[in-house]
């Protein structure tokens, strides 16, 4: 019996000698560990690269490693779908910072030539990550038989329906409300990392910027209305505070503040491509792409992004709050 036991032993050492790296750390081959390599297999073959940011001391994201990443159905939706890699955000903070990532866990679906489709923060669970993969692949299916298609015939000045931009409904003319004590910003709740490791977080600030003059982004992104939100329902994202109309669509926004909020900090994408400034829009200039938020500082601005979208949206930008010139974003 002894030397049975001694027998188990050596066949298990020799056994993780020879199986690969990611086979005795990881479990699955699935999900990559070197960004580089699966950014380069995702040109390869032509596919978007999932890119899911995480972190040791992240409770949420070692809750979703064990119940969702390795789940057997989602292992397969992403095999079917997608190159994926887990990035270890305090192992790798040059691609955190690219990416600007400010909360774990979070994911994020490149196309294969590196630009954004598609973000989602905090914790998701089996069916809504299923749909998550599901949608961007069949968004990147889409573009990709758009690409074949125009390619056989003349390019139209108009972008493809799928990605046309739409304007809002005219924005209102905002009341200011009277003064009212600082807002209570509601923020994500915290977490325990080792001091060894930073912590990825919205910070509450004080005096924070008030986004969309204080209209609801969940009511306009999701029902095209301009509502004015509260203040008893207010939540703090990128250092900017936005209101919305209840506690549902607080609690909607919290889940993904990335769709809602107006892209790059509510900044006119088109004077960030051409004169790299930061200068806040106006709600009266808004517009839709891919169902994503911008605002624009004038009619001929919008104008402008609307003739080629695809350049102005894929400049790459990773701005903060402290970058915006004095224009408010209100």
């Amino acid at each position: 019996m002894q030397s049975l036991k001694w027998g188990g032993l050596c066949l298990g050492v020799v056994l993780s000698a020879t199986l690969p790296s990611w086979a005795v750390e990881y479990g699955s081959p699935t999900w990559r560990h070197d960004f580089h390599s699966a950014e380069a297999e995702a040109k390869r073959e032509n596919r978007p690269l999932l890119v899911h940011f995480h972190a040791k001391w992240c409770g949420p994201c070692q809750t979703m490693n064990r119940e969702v990443l390795s789940d057997p159905a989602v292992l397969r939706q992403i095999e079917a779908s997608v190159i994926a890699v887990k990035i270890d955000s305090d192992e790798h903070r040059d691609l955190a910072n690219r990416f600007g990532i400010e909360s774990l866990p979070t994911d994020i679906f490149l196309d294969p030539n590196g630009f954004v489709l598609d973000r989602s923060s905090g914790m998701s669970d089996r069916e809504r990550y299923l749909s998550l993969i599901a949608r961007v692949d069949a968004r990147f299916c889409q573009t990709r038989k758009t690409q074949i298609a125009t390619s056989t015939k003349p390019m139209s000045r108009e972008p493809a329906l799928l990605s046309r931009v739409t304007p809002p409904p005219i924005a209102p003319n905002p009341v200011r409300q009277p003064a009212v004590s600082p807002p209570v910003v509601a923020t994500a709740p915290a977490q325990s990392p080792p001091r060894s490791g930073p912590q990825l977080t919205p910070s509450k600030r004080p005096t924070a910027m008030v986004g969309l003059r204080g209209f609801s982004p969940v009511a306009l992104v999701s029902q095209r209305q301009w509502l004015r939100g509260n203040d008893r329902w207010a939540w703090d994202y990128k250092g900017i505070t936005y209101y919305l109309t209840s506690a549902e669509e607080l609690q909607e926004f919290k889940d993904r503040a990335d769709r809602y909020a107006p892209q790059v900090l509510g900044c006119d994408p088109v004077i960030l491509d051409i004169a790299d400034r930061a200068v806040a829009g106006d709600i009266h200039y808004a517009a839709f792409f891919d169902g994503e938020l911008y605002l624009f500082v004038s009619e001929k601005s919008r104008q402008a992004f609307k003739h080629d979208p695809d350049r102005f949206v894929r400049t790459k930008h990773v701005l903060k709050d402290d970058q915006l010139n004095e224009n408010r974003l209100e």
